[in-house]
């Protein structure tokens, strides 16, 4: 039940690593490195996720000069769908 998802080879990719993380939370940055995907795919595939009420995120305090960066982490509902969504 995979709440519509299309299952690209992006979004699996996206999925595995997240679920790999056993939930310790993620930037999207390492996402892209351990998958070698570029920002541009990798983003828009986390804020679906983050939509769909799979993920969850916070923002990390930045020093003064930088922006923050956002952590991902599956919610509970994300925790049993991405089993679900990796098993299909």
């Amino acid at each position: 039940m995979s709440i519509g998802f299309r299952r690209t080879r992006l979004l699996l990719a996206v999925v595995e690593n997240i679920v790999a993380q056993r939930g310790r939370p993620v930037y999207g940055s390492s996402i892209c490195q351990a998958i070698k995907a570029p920002a541009g795919s990798v983003y828009p595939a986390l804020k679906r996720l983050t939509e769909a009420g799979w993920l969850a995120w916070e923002m990390e305090p930045a020093p003064t000069d930088r922006p923050g960066r956002k952590l991902y982490t599956l919610t509970p509902l994300g925790q049993r769908e991405a089993i679900q969504f990796l098993k299909e």
